[in-house]
């Protein structure tokens, strides 16, 4: 039995504990459903019941988060209440008068994360003018509403990440309405209490943290100067369609062969490619002499579209060296509404019936650039009359744009056309929108002939090295000839691993140049190849750090969303333009099959896996294949060549390949990282679609996979810790593991 423990009074609560109550669970606790109860007033309500025994710390935690909520916790709209805040409202004890767990109200289950805003392929569960500026520009303005909330009671969010930012459709609202923002896992937060003491939060996401952190990594010492950090990071990317302020295309040598290539060391570094008015000397960065020298933005970042003094907090967020000096939320809440009050928008002059065309006055559209690759103009925008109210400018996207763009990419080499499909073009031509398109002509043609007489000039230099190369390749490439030089390739492989074992501590310390000699001379891979594979790597080791940590909270439904989600950013440029026989790599991929598991030769497989992917580097079960032979043969880099595979592009709705979540496992083990070891393992059971076979291939490890028994162990007892609330784990998932 439980008990709800008000200032007037103890409710008792009717048993509540079974799975069609039980609406999730994160790292600490379960999450029950306990509806609407008439003696806490409106609304509808959940507890939260922790897994461990309550400490001091948090029961003191908790209550002051009761005694010090946020000014407004809910929104009435019609009527009916709506949570802004997943806050603790009261205590929950047991029988014996123990805190076990806290009363919070219910968030709509209707309810979004960012994801539409940040990644483009989630885009199509907007409406148009959702996915407009003066939208998003709205949005913005009510989360640091909520953030503004909560720094006026002295707390703060510090976990600023998209997946605890909820948006739900405002209710009966047209095609024109927005979303309610809410936050959730309030109990993480930094908290104050009433006489001042701090109970700080103990997560952070690597890539949403603050220069300060990254020095100290003390979360007791974070406070509103961080959030206003992190919120600025989040503000960005809504802005700029998921793009983070602190990624860049490096230029200098020194930015190239950085170490440590994470995105919270660029933090660290104060790599901000995106300033308005750029520092020299950045005293965040005391080793940059000139920023703009080293890095650039990214190509398809819209950030010159923004209105100036937008650009101007940004760089007063990002660049100031006191924390105290960067935009408060209630400072931001201020300029986004004013952007909106005082209608800095106009439409598009070239596509001005459509909603996603709006732009800031007196900058260009940078929806036309982001459908043509082409920087556009500002043209006659003074004679364009300001937004007066949205729902005067009609939604009628049309299929000129289609034709315009079509047009436009048969007669460019511009290839930035990855947004169109997201675009849900009806067809209903408008005439105003035909008269107009002829002004943007121009600008196509200049740009046409620009780019096809650079292609010209360059072709003439090297069509002829280019017949020789691929002459060269034809000659080479093909099964027979691979065939029958494979007894010599696995030979000199065979040493080269022979090696490798009696040398494991010089191997493990190979560097880079001596790497990619390895890769050329005993599999055949070029060094562009395998330079182009670790760079792919580094810009995945964000999302696999993030993806661990979930998992090793037990986060399960941030888990799987952001295993959608992830793995996507990745530049496969090189890739994309290497010339694929995908007959040949398919017939590749076979044949390793054939060797690695019916003639036991582990070598050959890997060779031949080698030219597969060679043959079509993106396609993910030939990559993953290879990064399973590199690993079972303990060839260097092997971890790299995993998290290549596991970002190589899949469909818009088809999770990560989970089956190269093990090798990674195994990597870490080698590496002496049994906490990246166990959050692989564990996010490859939660992301897996059929969880009893995933036991089963665990089970066998002591065989395949020696080096993980003690980390599914582990992962078995996890599992197994949760049967009580999950009656859904499969049998073969509870039996000892031996």
């Amino acid at each position: 039995m439980y008990f709800i423990i008000t200032d007037q009074q103890k409710i008792a609560l009717p048993p509540f504990q079974n799975s069609q109550a039980r609406i999730g669970e994160g790292g600490r606790g379960w999450v029950y459903r306990i509806g609407a109860l008439p003696a806490l007033g409106d609304g509808q309500w959940v507890v939260k019941i922790f897994k461990d025994p309550v400490s001091e710390q948090t029961l003191a935690k908790l209550n002051a988060m009761i005694n010090c909520p946020p000014a407004r916790l809910y929104q009435t709209i019609a009527g009916v209440r709506y949570t802004l805040f997943t806050w603790v409202r009261y205590l929950l004890v047991d029988d014996s008068e123990q805190v076990v767990g806290y009363v919070m109200p219910e968030l709509d289950k209707n309810t979004l994360s960012l994801a539409p805003f940040i990644y483009p392929y989630e885009a199509k569960k907007l409406t148009d003018y959702q996915k407009s500026l003066n939208y998003r520009v709205q949005l913005c303005a009510n989360i640091c509403a909520l953030m503004a909330d909560l720094h006026a009671q002295h707390h703060a969010f510090i976990d600023f990440k998209e997946t605890n930012i909820r948006l739900l459709p405002e209710p009966n609202s047209s095609e024109y309405g927005g979303f309610i923002v809410s936050f959730i896992d309030c109990d993480d937060y930094l908290i104050r209490s009433r006489t001042g003491q701090i109970f700080p939060c103990q997560v952070l996401s690597p890539e949403i943290s603050s220069p300060e952190f990254q020095q100290h990594k003390d979360p007791i010492k974070l406070d509103e100067y961080h959030d206003r950090f992190v919120l600025a990071i989040q503000l960005f990317k809504i802005l700029n369609y998921g793009i983070h302020p602190f990624s860049f295309v490096p230029i200098s040598d020194r930015i190239i062969n950085l170490d440590d290539y994470h995105i919270d060391n660029f933090i660290k570094l104060g790599l901000y490619p995106y300033a308005k008015n750029p520092i020299k000397n950045n005293d965040i960065n005391a080793d940059s002499i000139d920023i703009t020298s080293e890095i650039s933005p990214i190509a398809s970042s819209i950030h010159w579209a923004w209105d100036d003094a937008t650009r101007t907090l940004f760089d007063k967020a990002f660049l100031s060296k006191n924390p105290s000096d960067r935009p408060t939320a209630k400072a931001w809440e201020q300029h986004f509404r004013q952007l909106l009050n005082t209608k800095q928008f106009v439409v598009c002059e070239h596509f001005p019936d459509d909603v996603r065309h709006i732009h800031f006055a007196n900058k260009p559209c940078a929806e036309c650039f982001r459908l043509t690759g082409v920087m556009p103009t500002v043209d006659n925008v003074n004679n364009v009359e300001n937004i007066e109210h949205v729902e005067n400018v009609e939604q009628k996207p049309n299929n000129i744009q289609q034709d315009f763009v079509k047009k436009y990419a048969q007669k460019s080499t511009v290839k930035n056309l990855d947004n169109l499909e997201n675009i849900n073009i009806k067809p209903n031509a408008s005439k105003s929108t035909q008269s107009k398109k002829s002004s943007f002509f121009p600008l196509i043609l200049i740009s046409i002939v620009v780019i096809s007489f650079a292609i010209i000039t360059t072709n003439k230099h090297n069509n002829a090295k280019k017949n020789i190369i691929q002459n060269n390749i034809l000659v080479k490439n093909n099964l027979g000839s691979i065939k029958a030089n494979l007894p010599k390739a696995s030979q000199q492989l065979s040493q080269q691993i022979h090696q490798i074992e009696q040398n494991s501590t010089a191997f493990q310390r190979l560097n880079q140049s001596n790497g990619k000699m390895l890769y050329q001379n005993s599999l055949n891979l070029p060094p562009e190849f395998f330079d182009n594979v670790l760079k792919v790597a580094k810009q995945g080791e964000n999302d696999l750090q993030e993806l661990q940590s979930l998992a090793n909270h037990h986060d399960v439904e941030a888990v799987k969303e952001f295993g959608l989600h992830a793995f996507r950013k990745a530049d496969f440029g090189y890739f994309n333009k290497l010339p694929v026989n995908s007959n040949l790599a398919s017939s590749l991929n076979d044949l390793a099959k054939y060797y690695y598991w019916q003639k036991n030769d582990a070598i050959s497989a890997l060779y031949l896996q080698a030219q597969a992917v060679k043959n079509q580097p993106t396609h993910n079960e030939y990559a993953s294949n290879l990064a399973f032979y590199l690993t079972k043969n303990h060839f260097p880099f092997s971890e790299d060549f995993s998290l290549y595979a596991l970002q190589t592009p899949r469909d818009k709705q088809k999770p990560i390949n989970t089956y190269t979540l093990e090798m990674i496992g195994a990597n870490a083990i080698l590496n002496d990282e049994q906490n990246q070891a166990q959050g692989s393992l564990l996010a490859q059971y939660y992301l897996s679609d059929d969880k009893a076979k995933r036991c089963e291939n665990m089970r066998r490890y002591p065989k395949n996979y020696p080096e993980l028994v003690p980390i599914a162990k582990q992962v078995f007892e996890i599992i197994q810790a949760d049967k009580a609330n999950n009656p859904s784990i499969p049998k073969s998932c509870l039996a000892p593991f031996k």
